[in-house]
């Protein structure tokens, strides 16, 4: 369905043509950094059309590199499904010195006034130009933002004149005024199983069940390649609804084979272009997997019009993903929640496990990295389950067993609609910690916890409402993400002591007592801020918690640590700042050195990764910080963490120290499922500079420390003492 056209009732002025009481260009705002001799305004003589142009001029040539004078048009960016924006217009210079800057900034401003989009129209060395045409075009992002807007910046920090006049936007060459809000696609005009996918099925036989996995990879196949699709001519959910009845029905292979010739020829020609993959061996990391084309009952005909298929499938954007620019992890669209109801219906149910297995036959990075099972055994493994699903709690087990088997710490239901009502809304404030296999008590989130909770530090949890924690364990470790075993047990600890009921019965090992407490109903808390980011744990050590810690700091900090030995970089818990790697890495490298690679996704050939980027951290620095760097880790340790010990651990004398890490780095890719769940999984690859891997396996520690029952029992960290100590030892 077509939005609302957004230029018939908004005027862009960028003709110039309209002017204020002031004699300004309506709708454009004057802007200056220094408050020297700018002057900014119309000209009726010097014009490429119409009546006016805008005209820019000193007789000053600015000092500093942020003095600029330039007057600023911004618009709201309601476009979505668009590729594209173009910027053109006409540009004319008098006496600009070459050496500063005139010209023109275009770019897409989101959140703080960050251009994570933009490009600029510099002139050329040459002191007088005519009229000139220029054009800037931007890619859009692949979801926009509510606070997203275009921005135009005519500027001018030197001496001189600069002239612009018949500034024209257009949005995927339509002309930005006759652009509707979003792209019109075939696909959004079907409703036919809006609330419904009139699938029926039950106790599905094994000749269903391989039928409907067969139907499922030809599903996603054609989803991903099939130029028809991509182009967004089908609402891709309902023609499975549709072919569906028929696949399920008792048929021999070779009927079914016709059902699924016809449908494919129903979907229109497709033209032969033969496509070739050029890429280095070197760099490919992960291939497309299509063994299943001839390791399947599929006939001669239906192999043959797949592979065709393959060679000549859709090259561009897909209108259910695309790659997001500048990072390259994949972002799906046009997804449907089905989230009025918890509990799908079995067609529905089924399109969830085929959105997400090819999901990840595709577009997931690590999918070679999963050992336990084959990819295609989770298929047909789970069908039945899904199946069989009795009610909403069931097929929420399904969805995390489904997010289990690709081992990836990412993959947990961030949306999870039923999460409250099964696990419960009443929580001990006790944090629990794995400690050689056993339930630990390790720490509180609120202070006097130990009082209300009458649990102690180093109290071992036997039974929880007279259910052994092995039993626990077996239950729960089948339906818990997690890139390793330490993870899983990890993301078991925060739901240990979470309840339905107003009490929670717990055996502990201290004299085998028996305890009831009543967990408040904390819902999403928050875990106290410490006092202090930084400190001095002694004069020759001293202390940053990564997860508090601004980048804006590091001057101060490292003016306070000059003297030390050595300094704790804390990265057990997520960084607060972004920024932190590249400027805290200033201070510890003497030189600029590579950390990283990454293996991203090829829209032009789905399943396919290979090695593009890499990344640097440090700059050349003779005074850099020369003591040791010790870089604590845990379980807790994840993600943007990960990278970040990965960057650290490049400085000189610089030892990690701790215990296995998550094991799951990479920008995360969002993922709807139906029921209204939304997951995550990893979207690029992550892996040191020689290809080493870092998935799953974590952050291996250059020295090997874990908390103990003892420790714990006497409030010791540890894993910071063992750093103190690798500071202090000669």
């Amino acid at each position: 369905m077509q939005g609302n056209l957004f230029g018939q009732n908004h005027d862009l002025n960028l003709g110039f043509e309209q002017l204020d009481e002031n004699k300004m260009p309506t709708g454009w705002v004057k802007d200056y950094s220094t408050k020297l001799n700018f002057r900014v305004g119309i000209d009726s003589i010097v014009k490429k059309q119409g009546k006016y142009a805008l005209r820019i001029n000193s007789d000053t040539i600015c000092i500093a590199n942020d003095s600029t004078s330039y007057l600023r048009f911004s618009i709201p960016d309601k476009f979505t499904d668009y590729n594209y924006i173009e910027l053109k217009g006409f540009v004319k210079t008098e006496n600009v010195l070459s050496d500063k800057f005139g010209g023109l900034y275009f770019g897409i401003v989101r959140e703080k006034d960050y251009f994570p989009v933009y490009d600029s129209l510099k002139l050329s060395p040459t002191i007088n130009s005519d009229w000139r045409e220029f054009s800037i075009k931007l890619h859009l992002p692949v979801e926009n933002m509510a606070n997203d807007s275009f921005v135009v910046r005519c500027g001018l920090n030197t001496k001189g004149t600069i002239w612009f006049d018949d500034l024209r936007l257009y949005i995927d060459s339509v002309p930005f005024e006759k652009a509707s809000l979003t792209k019109f696609f075939r696909a959004s005009t079907d409703f036919e199983f809006y609330n419904h996918s009139k699938v029926e099925l039950s106790n599905a036989s094994d000749k269903q069940i391989k039928n409907l996995t067969l139907l499922g990879k030809i599903w996603g196949f054609l989803k991903y390649h099939h130029p028809k699709i991509a182009a967004g001519e089908y609402n891709w959910d309902y023609e499975l609804f549709r072919i569906m009845p028929e696949i399920i029905t008792d048929i021999d292979n070779e009927t079914r084979n016709k059902i699924l010739i016809d449908w494919i020829n129903s979907l229109g020609i497709i033209s032969q272009v033969n496509l070739i993959l050029n890429d280095t061996p070197s760099k490919i990391k992960q291939k497309p997997d299509f063994s299943w084309f001839i390791n399947s009952s599929l006939n001669k005909n239906l192999v043959t019009k797949l592979n065709f298929i393959k060679k000549n499938h859709c090259e561009s954007d897909n209108y259910y993903v695309k790659i997001q620019n500048g990072i390259g992890n994949a972002v799906f669209l046009h997804e449907d929640t089905y989230d009025e109801k918890k509990y799908p219906d079995v067609g529905i149910r089924l399109l969830a496990l085929f959105r997400y297995w090819n999901m990840v036959q595709y577009y997931f990075p690590y999918r070679y990295a999963i050992t336990e099972e084959t990819w295609d055994s989770v298929l047909e493994r789970l069908i039945p389950k899904m199946v069989n699903a009795n009610n909403a709690a069931e097929y929420r087990l399904v969805l995390l067993s489904l997010l289990n088997s690709i081992h990836d710490s990412h993959a947990i239901l961030i949306t999870d609609p039923l999460f409250r009502k099964v696990e419960g809304s009443r929580k001990s404030s006790a944090q629990i910690t794995f400690i050689d296999g056993k339930a630990v008590v390790s720490g509180y989130i609120f202070p006097n916890s130990c009082e209300k909770d009458k649990l102690l530090p180093g109290d071992i949890i036997l039974e929880i409402n007279d259910e052994t924690i092995e039993n626990i364990l077996t239950k729960r470790l089948p339906y818990t993400s997690g890139s390793n075993k330490v993870e899983q047990l990890a993301n078991i600890s925060y739901l240990l002591l979470r309840n339905t009921a107003d009490s929670i019965k717990i055996k502990i090992s201290r004299n085998d007592s028996l305890i009831y407490i009543i967990g408040k109903d904390v819902g999403y808390y928050e875990i106290p801020k410490p006092a202090n980011n930084y400190s001095l744990l002694s004069k020759n050590a001293g202390y940053i918690d990564m997860g508090y810690v601004k980048f804006d700091q590091l001057p101060q900090i490292f003016n306070e640590f000059k003297n030390t030995k050595g300094i704790v970089l804390d990265l057990r818990k997520y960084p607060s700042d972004f920024q932190l790697i590249e400027n805290l890495g200033n201070y510890l490298m003497p030189k600029p050195k590579t950390f990283v690679k990454f293996s991203k996704c090829k829209i032009d050939c789905p399943g396919f990764f290979e090695f593009k980027d890499s990344e640097n951290i440090g700059i050349v620095r003779p005074d850099f910080y020369k003591g040791k760097i010790a870089i604590l880790v845990n379980e807790t340790t994840q993600s943007h963490a990960e990278y970040s010990a990965m960057a650290y651990r490049q400085a000189p004398n610089a030892k990690v120290i701790g215990s296995q890490t998550s094991g799951a780095d990479g920008d995360i890719t969002f993922i709807n499922l139906p029921g209204g769940y939304v997951t995550i999984f990893s979207g690029i690859g992550v892996y040191y500079p020689d290809g080493k891997e870092s998935q799953r396996i974590g952050i291996v520690p250059d020295i090997e420390v874990k908390p103990t029952i003892k420790g714990i029992k006497e409030g010791k960290d540890e894993v910071l003492e063992k750093a103190i100590e690798y500071i202090n030892k000669n």
